[in-house]
């Protein structure tokens, strides 16, 4: 099973990268959209991807809820956004933090050097319904010199509804119309209750979508004093412990120093050459 697009992959075009450094040993023609479906979905020639993200946090009680839109020039090949977004689930990266200057980038897609990535505008605001009724609404915003979507509102309670749509009115970005995000079961984690080290088990309450997946963070210190960044992206059957070569990479002396975990899914929209990847994630 390949991983459809979490929320960081999407961001990640240009938006998500300002956290600090780190170091690893043409228009759409309209018409009607192909919904539901995932990246293996989609094809043709790409022009325009856009993202619209909904996440709750079950330990918080709230939600965020963002969008961003971007142009690929020259357009690409639909294989060519599937095969740089694919990664095989139950499987770990270990990087060291580097404490850098902070920095953009796009290489969690690598296009290569002769592609450009921008952000564009899709309409100044995108409203957001639950349920049928007004919700909260995305306004056109700078976001470190780029467009982005950002809530009206400073503080959205939870949970995250399981039945949001919203409204796509189209600019540079393509008109989507309606679309309906997938729901989610809120994320619980169960262990391990203590530090986690190499030899863990990581456990949570299973879900019932097998196109879910969960993500986890694990930072931690080791002997020499640098801190070391774990991210695994898992099947959603409950339990996971750490591969060999992760826990080679980890050290033994590595101890846990934060955590982090959410559950994701994502759906994938296309009309003519735009794609929207709609994707809804809990966070324990």
């Amino acid at each position: 099973m390949t991983r459809r697009l979490t929320v960081s992959a999407v961001l990640a075009l240009s938006v998500s990268a300002c956290g600090g450094g780190s170091s690893s040993d043409s228009s759409s023609d309209g018409g009607t959209a192909s919904s539901g479906g995932g990246l293996e979905d989609i094809s043709g020639t790409i022009r325009y991807l856009g993202s619209l993200s909904a996440s709750g946090s079950v330990s918080l009680n709230s939600v965020d809820i963002s969008a961003a839109f971007f142009e690929v020039t020259p357009a690409i090949n639909a294989s060519m956004i599937e095969t740089s977004a694919a990664a095989a689930l139950d499987t770990c990266v270990v990087e060291t933090i580097d404490f850098g200057v902070p920095d953009f980038d796009d290489d969690d897609f690598d296009f290569g050097d002769d592609f450009d990535i921008n952000t564009v505008s899709a309409g100044d605001v995108i409203p957001v319904l639950a349920n049928g009724a007004s919700y909260v609404e995305l306004l056109l915003s700078d976001f470190f010199g780029l467009q982005a979507y950002l809530m009206d509102v400073d503080d959205l309670a939870g949970p995250l509804p399981s039945n949001l749509t919203a409204s796509i009115p189209g600019d540079e970005f393509p008109s989507f119309g309606t679309v309906s995000l997938p729901s989610i079961e809120p994320l619980v984690m169960t262990g391990p209750t203590s530090s986690i080290t190499p030899s863990s088990t990581i456990e949570w309450v299973a879900g019932s979508n097998a196109d879910a997946e969960v993500v986890i963070n694990v930072q931690g210190f080791t002997d020499d004093g640098s801190l070391q960044s774990v991210d695994c992206t898992l099947q959603d059957d409950g339990s996971f412990a750490f591969p060999a070569a992760t826990q080679l990479a980890m050290g033994s002396s590595f101890f846990e120093f934060s955590r982090s975990a959410s559950r994701e899914l994502a759906v994938v929209e296309q009309i003519g050459n735009a794609v929207l990847i709609l994707t809804a994630s809990s966070e324990d």
